[in-house]
């Protein structure tokens, strides 16, 4: 469970910043909330390219560096992270797919999927 984050997202369940709706250098579809269905976890995107992560013994936040498309990765800039189950905060590169109602997210602790809020 170590870094379900971002798992999350990093990084990144559910500290919400509510970042800049949809507006701002990493907006697209991926903005919002997301509700883990591997474990209880969440993460919430912001349009302004920062995220918040909250998972069981976790929670963290940070940046991440583009808009998320259909499939890839993305660098993850941790900034804060508390609770014995996050990654320590530093820099991850995350591979992710997502499309309208589903997002996978691996940031090195496994692949891990989120529905939309």
């Amino acid at each position: 469970m170590k870094s379900a984050i971002l798992t999350v997202l990093a990084c990144t369940a559910a500290t919400t910043i509510s970042a800049c709706g949809d507006s701002g250098k990493c907006a697209g579809d991926h903005v919002g909330k997301w509700d883990g269905t591997t474990i209880a976890d969440a993460i919430d995107f912001g349009g302004d390219c920062s995220f918040a992560y909250t998972g069981v013994g976790c929670t963290s936040s940070g940046t991440y560096d583009a808009a998320i498309e259909d499939s890839g990765t993305v660098a993850v800039q941790i900034t804060a992270s508390t609770g014995g189950a996050c990654l320590p905060t530093g820099s991850y590169s995350c591979v992710y797919g997502v499309n309208s109602s589903l997002l996978s997210f691996n940031c090195g602790a496994g692949m891990f999927t989120y529905s939309r809020d």
